[in-house]
């Protein structure tokens, strides 16, 4: 009898040991999968320009005055677009704006005057 209760205890610990190490294994690859990039939609509700800092293949777009600009985004990241009074981004921005991206729920990233 004390030998049958040797055994079930070793595959009692062989088998929770071969489980911690299974779900170990999933946790890490479902963590190191790459986050999805999401659509952000730039908005200029100005009357001036406006210079959005966003790391593609340019580092920043400029959008005319009521106009819009798209691109892709990592989720959780944070990105900035600077402000101008005038038509054109040239000169000191009179602010900035900042934006994170949200991956269940992208919304419109608006600038207002």
């Amino acid at each position: 009898m004390k030998n049958i209760k040797k055994i079930l205890a070793k595959k009692s610990m062989l088998l929770a040991l071969a489980t911690a190490a299974t779900l170990s294994v999933v946790s890490v690859s479902a963590s190191a999968q790459p986050a999805l990039k999401r659509e952000v939609n730039v908005k200029n509700n100005t009357n001036g320009c406006v210079r959005v800092y966003h790391n593609t293949s340019r580092p920043y777009q400029d959008i005319k005055p009521w106009g819009t600009f798209q691109f892709m985004g990592d989720p959780y990241k944070q990105y900035m677009a600077s402000v101008f009074p005038y038509n054109t981004c040239a000169g000191n921005a009179s602010r900035n704006s900042w934006y994170t991206v949200n991956p269940q729920e992208p919304g419109p990233w608006v600038i207002n005057k």
